[in-house]
């Protein structure tokens, strides 16, 4: 892997301004009194980031070399790699000064070749040019869907429902917890979008969109194909040397082809967003077909593997944090008693309990460095100039580690959004910024909320005990792409009490009926 970068490690170079009126680096430039400048990273530096950046096996560069830049070079880092300019974001104030007040100038996405150009997701709208001619119709589409309150009220009843069946699988098949946290996050989001029901088992499609974004993720590390370096490379026949990708994207293509086409035939029984936008007046299918459906695929790969991540870390939490856990749990038995599970509308009596859901979103942000963004113009900020194509990523990661921000940061504690000084709520950057923010974080609120306290009103989630009858403490570790997920870690779940299990086996494992 390192190779891919040698053809330009001679040339390359990679500079970080401090943004605090003291330093400047080329392309990053002071435009009040060109100070001197502070020492840059030495060679032996570079090349051990670009060595993180292309060992996948590792979490995100971001999250291993955020903390100390920022330390060492301040809130704004400015790299240059291989003719991009780069702008890491360290804090939460400069995220919002840059992507939300300045929102109109560095909404635009990079240029991504194999990801954009060969496969097709430059037409997403997760992923394509804000010029690109349906961006907007995207946005209206989408938040119609499951971004306003009142349209994710009209789907509570169905993820409720959903949530009950999880607890009863994960009850009998607990060392299935992963598959049955996506199963669940996939059957919430097909029966939106296509009226689809999932199979309870294994579903064919949960999978493919599994398989589709596990793809994603591949393709979108940076430098990990070296067409995105240099995009003529694409033109190369097949038997040359290094063009593995290639494979990759016929395989990317195809479930692209499949999801954009498959999930409704032969199983589409109810109303869904798609039937919606079909029946629309003036509706034209051979104009705005792609368009629907491409927006329904963004729909629920995005939103499958955000809440999928957030719920899977909540386990972990529970399993290391039991305090935590015990607190949720007493309020939800003072208020709704032990016969009964929450629902969307309890929420607003579930103080710690919606406390902890946004403890979750911090201590595990999904985006660990957010979507990249491009700036379309020359952005002036606190007397410095950001050329215009800049990618820009916002430190997510950073920001929850921060500990000016947020005291004992590795410590899962819920409490810290209660008193006289309540810390930041993480909802400010965890579903993104500006006019590229997520337009279904209110679906996925609802998901978290109701599998998060539903679990807590009826399960216990404790560390395993071995063979020798010690208790096994987990180990947190992290593993992440463009989503962070919590590595394996052992675990016991059981019913909190006989009438928790029977209130779980209550629930018939059947589709949800309208």
């Amino acid at each position: 892997m390192e190779a891919i970068w040698d053809f330009n490690l001679d040339d390359a170079t990679i500079h970080a301004a401090v943004m605090d009126h003291r330093a400047t680096s080329d392309g990053l430039t002071d435009i009040t009194d060109q100070p001197e400048l502070e020492p840059l990273p030495s060679r032996r530096e570079a090349l051990r980031v670009v060595q993180q950046i292309l060992d996948t096996s590792r979490m995100h560069w971001t999250l291993i070399t955020g903390l100390s830049w920022k330390k060492q070079y301040g809130d704004l880092v400015y790299g240059y790699l291989a003719g991009t300019s780069i702008l890491l974001i360290n804090s939460r104030e400069a995220a919002k000064d840059l992507l939300i007040d300045r929102g109109a100038q560095i909404a635009d996405r990079p240029r991504m070749v194999l990801m954009g150009e060969i496969v097709g997701w430059e037409n997403s709208p997760i992923t394509c040019k804000y010029s690109h001619p349906s961006y907007k119709m995207y946005r209206r589409m989408v938040f119609g869907a499951v971004g306003a309150r009142s349209a994710v009220d009209n789907y509570s009843g169905l993820a409720q429902h959903e949530t009950h069946r999880f607890l009863r699988r994960i009850l009998e098949e607990p060392e299935r917890l992963l598959p049955l946290i996506r199963l669940y996050a996939g059957a919430v989001i097909l029966r939106i979008v296509y009226g689809y029901d999932v199979n309870p088992n294994q579903d064919y499609f949960v999978d493919l969109i599994q398989r589709s974004n596990d793809e994603f993720d591949r393709a979108m590390t940076p430098g990990a194909f070296m067409v995105d370096l240099i995009p003529a490379l694409r033109h190369v026949p097949r038997w040359f040397p290094g063009t593995g990708w290639m494979r990759l994207a016929d395989s990317m293509r195809q479930h692209i082809h499949q999801i954009l086409t498959e999930p409704a035939k032969g199983r589409t029984t109810h109303s869904s967003f798609v039937s919606a936008e079909f029946s629309r007046p003036g509706f034209d299918e051979s104009i705005h077909a792609k368009n629907v459906g491409w927006a329904a695929m963004a729909m629920y790969t995005a939103g499958g593997d955000t809440t999928s991540s957030a719920n899977y870390s909540f386990f972990l939490a529970m399993t290391a944090f039991p305090e935590a856990q015990a607190k949720a749990q007493a309020e939800i038995d003072s208020v709704l008693g032990l016969d009964t599970l929450p629902t969307w509308k309890d929420a607003e009596r579930l103080p710690y309990v919606c406390a902890l859901v946004r403890e979750v979103m911090r201590w595990a942000p999904v985006a660990v460095h957010g979507f990249p963004h491009v700036s379309t113009e020359e952005i002036y900020y606190n007397g410095f100039f950001i050329p215009k194509g800049t990618i820009t990523l916002p430190n997510v990661w950073g920001f929850t580690r921060d500990a000016t921000v947020y005291p004992d940061p590795e410590t899962f504690a819920p409490e810290r959004f209660f008193g006289p000084n309540p810390q930041p709520n993480p909802y400010e950057y965890a579903f993104g910024f500006g006019r590229r923010a997520c337009p279904g974080q209110k679906l996925a609120e609802l998901q978290m909320f109701l599998l998060m306290a539903s679990t807590l009103a009826t399960l216990t989630i404790m560390p395993k005990v071995g063979a020798d009858g010690s208790t096994i403490q987990p180990k947190i570790s992290w593993s992440a792409r463009n989503a962070l997920w919590a590595d394996k870690w052992e675990y016991d779940i059981k019913a909190r009490s006989k009438n928790a299990e029977a209130l779980i086996r209550s629930v018939h494992d059947t589709p949800y009926a309208t």
